[in-house]
């Protein structure tokens, strides 16, 4: 088992489609109809990534890719590529403040002090190597100190003064199919071709 990190020098797909999928067990009963439902940990980021087109160097180069990935036995790190960055004003030194946090929310120090948007609602983080999305807007108090709410929630409590990251957060990701192939449309280039992954973590 290897990590292959996303590059640059990889052509940027012409679409691409990037989830969660919640772990939830639900129950219907067959008495009234009513419905119960249980929010489980184990949420996972998913993807699809498609490309159109593709010229025969730049469909050789994501054809090693997948076939490095040797079925799902290797891991992508890869960033969502739809936003790179964050939308709010950032900046600062952002770090966990505090150890043995879990949960959904996380206090964070080393943030520029008494900013309104620091980080807005929708917004990737990298927090303990977890990737997650900001749930509601951030604003810093005057120590450069608040507190970020994000989904999913931890999986593990991250490192006391560990880093927050703010550009290209990634997290690892597999196959959903051990098996790879492609279209060419004529000798010269290659038609659709299309990657989907799902999050993996132990």
């Amino acid at each position: 088992m290897a990590d292959i990190n996303w590059t640059a020098a990889l052509p940027v797909p012409s679409a691409m489609t990037f989830g969660l999928r919640s772990n939830t067990l639900d129950f219907a009963s067959p008495l009234t109809g009513g419905v119960q439902t249980v929010g489980m940990p184990g949420a996972r980021w998913f993807c699809t990534l498609t490309w159109a087109g593709l010229t025969l160097a730049h469909a050789a180069a994501l054809q090693a890719l997948q076939v490095r990935l040797r079925g799902r036995a290797n891991r992508l790190v890869l960033p969502n590529l739809s936003r790179a960055s964050i939308r709010g004003v950032g900046g600062g030194t952002p770090l966990v403040n505090g150890a043995g946090q879990t949960g959904a929310t996380i206090n964070v120090d080393g943030l520029p002090v008494s900013t309104t948007g620091v980080y807005l609602a929708g917004d990737f983080l990298g927090i303990g190597g977890e990737l997650k999305m900001v749930a509601a807007d951030v604003n810093s108090n005057g120590s450069g100190q608040a507190a970020v709410t994000f989904e999913p929630p931890l999986r593990a409590a991250p490192a006391d003064n560990s880093a927050i990251v703010t550009y290209q957060p990634t997290a690892k990701f597999i196959l959903v199919s051990p098996d790879v192939s492609w279209q060419h449309i004529n000798p010269m280039s290659v038609g659709a071709f299309e990657m989907q992954l799902v999050e993996v973590f132990s």
